[in-house]
């Protein structure tokens, strides 16, 4: 215990033995600061001699001028200095939408996109997307100039109709003599009538179910015609002209060539968020979103409508192609 007692003392000893030494050393170096320090001589300012009035004035005329400034036009556009603008790359280039050319989008133009602010131009797609749901392409809008933001202007609905099929009930007669009474046989379905003069009379077939004889149809004229023909000499071509109540259409039944009289149908699909399809007889009468229309006529790959006005008339007429 003596002994670490003096060991502690001996320690304090040199660290009060070293704290003397470097107290005298700063004490030293004190000394000899001032002898550091070098004084330099200040060079008067020399004078400045005539003031130039000239640039004064020029420079003063300078500050009182008012600046105004203007944005730069780029491709007729003005470009604002304090915005920034929409520069999208497209493959290799740089497209600025609120310049017409180039267009981001073709055929869409780029001031349809601006001014109608179509969301999601950034997709390659955007012409086939439609962002008010009311079944029609931000293309189709493009085409007929009607607003793809708001549901309730959109293109004409028939647009979206399309001609399936068509269909027939055949019904085909035959004038099948030119002798007293003349013949009128029915093929499809199976039947015959006798048509005895004077004319004009009404005629018909039997009815395949009731056997009743519906005189649909009136023999108007008649009228004995040969024609030379070398295989035979001469070809009876015999006509009768025949009206058809049921359509007040005329025509005329040449001996021996078959005449279809057959119902035709047009079978119409409307692709409108869901493709619905609807059966309509020539000269019937459909509806389309609340719009009646009228057809008119019926071929293989085309048909014709119209819209039917309030007074029972129609409308300009439409043709409907195939999808």
């Amino acid at each position: 215990m003596q002994k670490k007692s003096n060991f502690e003392k001996t320690l304090l000893l040199l660290l009060a033995f070293v704290a003397l030494g470097v107290s005298g050393y700063l004490i030293y170096l004190t000394t000899g600061f001032s002898a550091t320090l070098v004084q330099k001589e200040v060079v008067p300012r020399k004078e400045m001699g005539e003031v130039p009035l000239a640039d004064v004035q020029s420079a003063t005329q300078l500050l009182e001028q008012v600046f105004n400034w203007t944005s730069p036009i780029k491709n007729n556009k003005p470009v604002p200095l304090n915005k920034s603008i929409l520069v999208i790359l497209k493959g290799d280039s740089l497209v600025d939408i609120y310049v017409p050319q180039p267009p981001l989008r073709p055929p869409l133009t780029n001031d349809f996109l601006v001014k109608n602010n179509i969301p999601h131009i950034m997709s390659p797609n955007v012409g086939d997307l439609d962002p008010d749901a009311d079944g029609f392409t931000n293309l189709e809008e493009f085409n007929k100039n009607t607003d793809p933001k708001d549901p309730a202007k959109h293109p004409p609905f028939t647009d979206h109709l399309y001609l399936k099929q068509r269909l027939s009930d055949d019904y085909i007669i035959k004038l099948n003599n030119s002798l007293d009474p003349y013949q009128v046989i029915l093929l499809a379905p199976r039947g015959s009538a006798l048509i005895q003069p004077p004319l004009p009379k009404p005629f018909g077939f039997p009815d395949p179910i009731t056997r009743q004889i519906n005189e649909r149809f009136v023999a108007k004229s008649f009228q004995k015609k040969e024609i030379p023909d070398p295989a035979v000499g001469t070809k009876d071509v015999s006509e009768l002209v025949v009206v058809d109540k049921a359509t007040n259409a005329e025509f005329t039944l040449v001996k021996g060539v078959e005449k279809n009289l057959a119902d035709y149908y047009a079978v119409f699909e409307l692709w409108q968020k869901e493709v619905t399809t609807t059966k309509v007889k020539k000269g019937g009468t459909f509806p389309v979103m609340g719009v009646t229309y009228r057809l008119l006529e019926v071929e293989e790959t085309q048909a014709v409508i119209a819209e039917l006005k309030a007074d029972g008339s129609d409308g300009p007429k439409l043709v409907i192609k195939g999808r």
